[in-house]
């Protein structure tokens, strides 16, 4: 019990103090400005700290024996925009550390940074672009540690992600008017431990996604989308065994049919071809749909459900993914919100019998005491039901939260 209080106490204090000077911070800079964001270069900058304690009664994901602890979560973030007649930048950079006080293997210090540009020449043609780094990891027991193999390893894996946009958009926003949309994309992904596993996830993407948008009426326009993906990996089980490519086509409309609700619906087919003859290929109905419903000002209800094929890091050829979520999210006055969401994942494997199903829920219930200073309470729960041996898992995380921003 000593060595945990001085556990949370050690990893707390540079936290405290760094909180400590955002109060003193904020209530300076608040004092005389009503808006958000510090003034600087031409733009402004957001910073935000975000910090919460939960406990988890499952950090490895396990069926049997879990394992419970603590953990503290620590990410401050800091975002800056400009905006001039004919241009738009923003950049968006953070860090988020993890301390587990009965799992020190799973300890983390993830990282990502973000930029964007638009550029606006004329009323019909805008150039847009972004570029991406980040430094993830993937909870023991998901992904190619599901199960058991969590115990295999001493702490979870972990990857770099560069990511790369560039697109243009051609058109005017008018009934009976047409307007075109395309970009390419390109990404690396590159594991950086546990190399014995992770060495075959190694790959590179390159993507271009078109559409066509055809507006029918002021707030709705109908939509056709066309998506190529090369995928090469960069080992795997013999040379060019796993690379792929894949192709979409999906057509639908895009609304805001009154101001109570906005939303898009696309639907089509989606197919990946393997370089590997052995491998064969992989082909769906994919759809994307998203509505949101503004029953009242102070009142959001979203839904959103999809299934596309996915990658399945060694798990088999490609993973069939459907997914649907529910969530609502209301202003009760007093300054007290609330979100609550449901979530239901399925996910089938081509090339291999495991089937996966994920159930969960959770909500979250905040109190803004200031408007650079707001607290609550969360709550989630999953429960994975699957036909892989010892994939079966329940996992309850609660905790306390709190934001700081300027």
């Amino acid at each position: 019990m000593h060595r945990l209080v001085v556990d949370i106490f050690c990893h707390c204090k540079c936290v405290l103090t760094f909180v400590f000077m955002c109060l003193y911070s904020a209530a300076i800079f608040s004092a005389g400005n009503v808006d958000k964001g510090i003034p600087a270069l031409n733009g402004k900058f957001y910073p935000t700290l975000r910090s919460k304690v939960l406990f988890t009664d499952n950090v490895l994901l396990q069926d049997k024996n879990p394992k419970e602890s603590i953990l503290i979560v620590t990410t401050p973030r800091l975002k800056y925009n400009f905006e001039s007649n004919i241009t738009q930048f923003s950049m968006d950079m953070g860090i988020e550390q993890g301390y587990y006080t009965h799992s020190h293997g799973d300890n983390y210090l993830d990282a990502d940074t973000k930029a964007k540009f638009s550029v606006y020449p004329t009323s019909r043609l805008s150039f847009f672009g972004a570029a991406g780094y980040r430094r993830f990891h993937e909870v023991r027991g998901s992904g190619s540690q599901s199960g058991n193999r969590a115990t295999e390893f001493e702490s979870p894996d972990k990857y770099r992600l560069w990511d790369v946009q560039l697109g243009f958009k051609y058109g005017v926003a008018k009934v009976g008017m047409p307007r075109f949309e395309t970009a390419y994309y390109h990404l690396e992904r590159r594991y950086s431990n546990n190399r014995r596993r992770t060495r075959i996830q190694d790959r590179n993407g390159d993507a271009v996604r078109s559409t066509l948008f055809y507006q029918i009426l002021p707030n709705t326009s109908l939509l056709i989308q066309g998506n190529l993906m090369r995928l090469s990996y960069k080992r795997g089980f013999a040379p060019g065994d796993l690379d792929s490519k894949q192709y979409s086509v999906l057509g639908g409309l895009t609304w805001q049919a009154t101001y109570q609700t906005t939303g898009y619906f696309k639907v089509g087919w989606n197919q990946k071809f393997f370089d590997a003859s052995a491998r064969g290929g992989s082909s769906n109905l994919s759809w994307e749909i998203g509505v949101n419903w503004f029953p009242l000002t102070y009142s959001t209800v979203g839904l959103v459900t999809s299934q596309r094929l996915q990658e399945a890091d060694g798990i088999g050829n490609a993973a069939n993914v459907r997914n649907f979520k529910l969530s609502w999210t209301h202003n009760w006055g007093w300054n007290i919100s609330t979100t609550t969401n449901l979530i239901y994942i399925n996910s089938n494997y081509s090339g291999n019998s495991r089937e996966d199903n994920d159930l969960g829920g959770g909500f979250s219930i905040d109190y803004s005491f200031r408007r650079w200073l707001s607290v609550g309470v969360n709550y989630t729960y999953l429960l994975r039901s699957s036909t892989g041996s010892n994939l079966d898992y329940q996992r309850n995380v609660a905790g306390i939260h709190m934001v700081l921003s300027l």
